[in-house]
């Protein structure tokens, strides 16, 4: 894990720099390189002072049939990633186009946007991707912070498990193994640029951070790293946190008795805390300074105080519709009944038929669901030998579940809102009784890995397959989700160069793909900024006007 954390330190290091280098608008190639070198051999220099928690030996990786999956899943999503633009509609909304914008204004700072998400939504995922888009010139390398989530899920939760149970069977740890790596969810985000698979990483890197100082509460490096990976997981999807919060609570009651007198303890937890908002207030800033609140005023998500806890609950089992792929479910009474009764931030969909649409803001994750539900209720009632504090942690993942509900709001991609959930649910099963049977264990694992080649090869998106065929081509896939509008940036791109302008508006929706028309034009050195009328543009010698489907000149020449 030393180079999980020198890498998560690194992240840190980035992202608190950018922060600097924004104020004097300074996000320069020439400073990201130095900015770079000086945080990652800080981040190296960090790491000789880790203590070596988790002692991995061969057997605990090589001998394992989880860990030929993880390497065969790997180097096939590897090559997905590397083959396929970014080409989610967020991603082409917000979570690319915002790059494009940082990069020409030489600063993370608001600037003037039709979209408020490229500006309200915390930026940590995207200050990453920003260092390979502006030193390689290139989005080649955007997919792979989401790649990183997907192995730090696996790295985590098979520590995790040995760490809190060392004497965990082999074959225990691979069943925990396979399911942090087959969630269909997570095979499918694996090669996008959203975020939600790598705040689940750190997400499982923060439970880990968290067992490493209630076993050494005096190892001050410890408490740095998890305030380094609890921060990380705010600043890419604050709604993570929610799913931090249950696990916090369980470790600091567990081992209050031994925190209580140890004064060095609660000194380290303020550190952690320091860290945490050192780079968490100047996100916080921009959206108060913005909007007048700390979350962006992003409310029309969530719950006020003045929805029921009725209510709140019903919403708990709205969010398992999601994840059952059949169709009659959701055409039940029940079903009716609780929908009727739950607020949605957006239009209800059936969510059952959500849930079998392979696509990386819909698909459920329907074993994945069982083990939610089921596996807290064998426990608690089991009458075998677990202790209080096993029965607890157990359903830690359902208490983080209706947390999690009570506060965000029904919505179409709640499935992909939950994958932080999914992510740390594997690890419900660290004190399951040694499983014997070998032979449907090895079953298990080759279903697992059929069925998630299957779901990477029948990817709406992304579909693995495709790479293969000889006319593939890399461009046109940017727009597998909007292919209309490919037509539009090829006449803007030809317009524009033909009349020689260079600076150039955009008059669109709040919900309008401008990547990756941005990120051709910024790499032809044209810049681009939204304007919010035709008579709000300065110094730009054309908009395209959506509604109009047109590129305007200024000299009023079309």
């Amino acid at each position: 894990m030393k180079i999980i954390q020198a890498i998560s330190v690194l992240f840190y290091f980035l992202i608190f720099g950018v922060n600097i280098l924004s104020y004097f608008s300074a996000i320069t190639k020439t400073s990201m390189v130095i900015l770079f070198l000086v945080s990652l051999s800080s981040s190296v220099y960090l790491m000789k002072f880790n203590i070596v928690f988790l002692k991995i030996g061969k057997s605990f990786i090589t001998k394992r049939i989880d860990y030929l999956v993880f390497i065969l899943l790997f180097f096939i999503l590897l090559i997905q990633g590397f083959s396929y633009p970014p080409n989610t509609w967020d991603s082409m909304t917000y979570h690319m186009s915002r790059i494009v914008y940082w990069m020409q204004n030489h600063s993370i700072e608001y600037f003037v946007t039709n979209n408020s998400r490229q500006n309200i939504l915390t930026p940590g995922a995207e200050i990453i991707i920003l260092f390979p888009q502006l030193l390689l010139e290139t989005d080649r390398f955007a997919n792979f912070l989401q790649l990183f989530g997907w192995i730090l899920v696996y790295l985590s939760n098979v520590s995790i498990a040995k760490i809190l149970n060392p004497n965990i069977s082999k074959n225990n740890l691979i069943l925990v193994g396979i399911l942090s790596l087959s969630i269909p969810m997570s095979l499918l985000q694996a090669t996008s640029t959203q975020n939600d698979l790598i705040c689940s990483g750190f997400l499982c890197l923060s439970i880990f951070n968290l067992i490493v100082v209630s076993r050494k509460p005096k190892f001050i490096l410890g408490w740095f790293h998890l305030g380094v990976s609890v921060s990380l997981i705010y600043l890419i999807k604050p709604t993570g946190i929610l799913f931090f919060l249950p696990f916090t609570i369980y470790f600091l009651i567990k081992d209050f008795s031994k925190l209580r007198t140890i004064r060095k303890a609660w000194i380290n937890m303020l550190f952690s805390f320091f860290i945490v908002l050192l780079i968490v207030i100047p996100d916080m800033s921009r959206k108060f300074n913005e909007t007048g609140t700390l979350n962006g005023d992003r409310y029309n998500i969530s719950y006020t105080f003045s929805d029921s806890i009725q209510t709140r609950f019903l919403n708990s089992a709205m969010g398992l519709f999601y994840h059952f792929p059949y169709v009659e479910i959701c055409n039940s009474e029940v079903y009716k009944t609780i929908a009727d009764n739950t607020i949605s931030a957006y239009p209800k969909q059936n969510p059952c038929l959500s849930a079998k649409t392979i696509h990386e803001d819909l698909i459920g994750n329907p074993v994945h669901i069982l083990l939610l539900l089921f596996l807290p209720i064998i426990f608690l009632f089991s009458t075998n030998r677990f202790n209080v504090s096993h029965r607890l942690f157990i359903t830690l993942p359902l208490f983080s579940w209706i947390l999690f509900h009570f506060f965000i709001k029904d919505q179409p991609w709640i499935s992909r809102l939950q994958l932080p959930l999914f992510s740390v649910l594997p690890l419900t099963l660290v004190y399951l009784r040694t499983i014997k049977l070998d032979k449907i264990l090895v079953l298990l694992c080759m279903f697992s890995f059929v069925l998630s080649l299957l779901i990477i090869n029948l990817s709406a998106s992304r579909p693995f397959v495709r790479i293969f065929d000889l006319n593939f081509n890399r461009t046109n896939s940017y727009y597998t989700n909007l292919p209309k509008i490919k037509e539009r940036d090829n006449r803007i791109l030809i317009a524009l160069e033909k009349n020689n302008c260079r600076k150039f508006g955009l008059l669109m929706s709040d919900d309008s793909w401008d990547y990756p028309l941005s990120w051709f034009l910024f790499k032809k050195g044209i810049n681009v900024e939204h304007i919010t009328s035709k008579d709000g543009f300065s110094g730009v010698c054309a908009i395209y006007d959506e509604k109009k489907d047109a590129v305007i000149y200024i000299d009023n020449h079309e």
